[in-house]
């Protein structure tokens, strides 16, 4: 069983934290990775003993990793566009790159979850001058910020045409996604005992719906289409963290593919 860190650069690098052979190498397992923290939202009222909870919000997340750079075996131009590249996959706070954090038995992959991140505190990478004359630097260390509070791993995704059951591996409730084309017939769509009615759509035309309330959207060929698609109506039912819940298909369609967002507290476990 093994845990790397792999950071993907707001440039599409790719930096293997955990390998003894990389210019950057974590000197120990970053802070952060456990979960943002959280804080309660109370209510309090005259005459009332206490306070009355009323919810949970959970904070960004932030991992401050520390590093070492370079080391024997490094040449010196190596050493310096080592360093520029670092910098380079860093970015800055209006860029955006990626913490993976990848759980493994041999060469079994058993999770792979990651936050988008950025560097708000205008880190530079290694100082140049102590780089050259050590051949290395013990003291890197970097914080990244995520604008979110959960960790994410791949999709669940799960062709329907015919109907079938979908699972939320992940810590919160998902709101399911779907991707439908045509040539359609009285096709209704939904999960466990929810069918939402779609207009029909004929041989070539796709809709693409989002069922999350935050970010609701029905998309007919790319176009907004809610009104003409579905009415007044909407998709009110989530598939709750550990639940199993059968895909719901009335009618027909070409295609059906629903795909389920999966969401985690903690990197690891």
């Amino acid at each position: 069983m093994s845990i790397e860190y792999r950071f993907i650069g707001v440039d599409g690098s790719v930096w293997d934290l955990s390998k003894a052979s990389s210019i950057v190498r974590l000197v120990e397992d970053p802070e952060g990775i456990d979960g943002g923290p959280t804080s309660a939202a109370w209510q309090e009222n005259v005459g009332q003993g206490g306070s009355t909870y009323k919810g949970q919000q959970d904070k960004i997340v932030q991992v401050k990793a520390r590093y070492r750079f370079g080391g024997f075996g490094w040449s010196r131009p190596e050493l310096l566009s080592g360093a520029s590249a670092w910098r380079r996959a860093l970015g800055k706070g209006d860029q955006v790159g990626e913490l993976h954090v990848i759980e493994s038995d041999d060469d079994d992959v058993l999770s792979d979850r990651w936050l988008w991140v950025r560097n708000l505190d205008a880190h530079q990478g290694p100082p140049r001058r102590k780089l050259l004359a050590q051949g290395a630097w013990n003291q890197g260390a970097v914080t990244l910020t995520s604008g979110g509070s959960r960790w994410n791993s791949a999709p669940v995704e799960v062709p329907a045409t015919s109907g079938g059951v979908v699972e939320n591996v992940g810590d919160f409730d998902a709101w399911p996604q779907w991707v439908i084309t045509g040539p359609t017939t009285g096709l209704k769509v939904g999960i466990g005992t929810e069918a939402v009615a779609l207009n029909d759509l004929t041989a070539g035309q796709t809709y693409t719906i989002d069922t999350d309330p935050m970010a609701p959207r029905v998309h007919l060929n790319g176009v907004d289409a809610w009104a003409s698609a579905v009415g007044r109506f909407s998709w009110r039912r989530p598939v709750k963290a550990g639940e199993t819940v059968p895909i719901n298909i009335v009618g027909t369609a070409a295609s059906v593919t629903v795909t389920l967002p999966v969401e985690h507290q903690v990197a690891i476990g």
